[in-house]
């Protein structure tokens, strides 16, 4: 067995020699005692993977797991909540603001024009408020006199 092969098996079969197949078992424990730099990558990858086995099997405290997995939901759920909260307003904003906009401004000209209309309009108004007031009283249309106007002359002049 030559060092390409061993680090071949070593990363196929990890470094616990005895869990190799049987044929290349030998061969490896006789590199592994006659070549240095053999030896000392199976050191690492000892090291290594005690280090990895012993991560993973100490124990954690259940009540810990929980608390993590319970902090972990409650903190997701605290910025669900903010950003459904974040949407709702853009989506109130969008639906409701855009359109009260256009609307107050519509309004805002819609009044402007009637108040500019009411002032730049001639004083018609008045003249219909006479024939109301003629007829109320029981004269005729003949005898309601529009402004800037004379009354009608009688019939028969």
């Amino acid at each position: 067995m030559d060092a390409q092969s061993f680090d071949d098996l070593l990363l196929r079969h990890g470094p616990d020699i005895d869990a190799w197949p049987e044929q290349h078992r030998s061969a490896a424990l006789r590199l592994v005692a006659e070549d240095q730099a053999v030896h000392a990558r199976l050191a690492a990858d000892r090291r290594i993977a005690d280090l990895v086995s012993s991560a993973v099997t100490v124990p954690a405290h259940e009540t810990a797991i929980l608390l993590g997995v319970i902090r972990a939901a409650a903190a997701a759920k605290r910025r669900s909540r903010a950003a459904q909260w974040g949407e709702q307003l853009d989506a109130w904003a969008g639906r409701w603001l855009a359109p009260a906009t256009l609307a107050g401004t519509a309004l805002g000209w819609a009044l402007l024009a009637m108040a500019g209309g009411y002032g730049l309009a001639p004083d018609e108004a008045a003249g219909t408020d006479a024939l109301f007031v003629a007829i109320a009283e029981g004269r005729g249309i003949a005898d309601a006199a529009f402004p800037g106007e004379a009354a009608l002359p009688p019939e028969g002049l």
